[in-house]
């Protein structure tokens, strides 16, 4: 639904023409790590919520629906089915169905999921690093070279972090 849905707006109606959807063996369905537009708790509204009473009630204009997706859920303190667990919050009754949802609908239509690095990169990535901190360690005093290799740890955490964060990669610092 969520695909059909953003192709509604982008014009994409196949999961592989999206970016970071990948299969697993396990299970015959389409994942993807889902770029949070900011923090998912209720506290933090990053989409529009409209009550179904202010609806009925006349409060709200139908024209704030033109041209919208619109998701019509509930969000009950009474059912925590209506909340799910996400990397902004771990605590019970934070993070609405609807705003997960909605998150996914909008990475679809921006095609702009996170997507891991490949193993490839990483055990490159790796073997650099490691090939140029032993060349290093070997060419100077230890104190030097433990500086170096910090430096260098340094790099790789901030790079990782700018990458993941800029770009939407994902790449495996450990």
């Amino acid at each position: 639904l969520h695909v059909q849905l953003a192709g509604l707006i982008n014009g994409k109606n196949h999961p592989s023409d999206y970016r970071g959807i990948f299969k697993t063996s396990e299970v015959d369905a389409n994942f993807f790590l889902i770029n949070y537009l900011g923090h998912t708790q209720e506290s933090n509204k990053t989409f529009t919520e409209v009550s179904a009473i202010d609806i009925l009630d006349g409060k709200i204009s139908p024209s704030i629906f033109r041209n919208k997706i619109v998701l019509v859920g509930t969000q009950t303190k009474e059912d925590s089915g209506d909340y799910v667990y996400t990397p902004y919050s771990r605590e019970l009754f934070k993070n609405p169905k609807l705003n997960i949802h909605a998150n996914i609908i909008e990475n679809l239509i921006k095609n702009n999921a996170i997507v891991k690095a490949s193993r490839t990169f990483d055990f490159f990535l790796t073997l650099f690093l490691t090939s140029l901190v032993i060349a290093m360690v070997f060419r100077t005093t230890p104190v030097r070279g433990v500086a170096f290799t910090s430096i260098c740890a340094l790099i790789l955490v901030v790079a990782g972090l700018l990458s993941f964060r800029y770009l939407g990669v994902w790449i495996f610092l450990a």
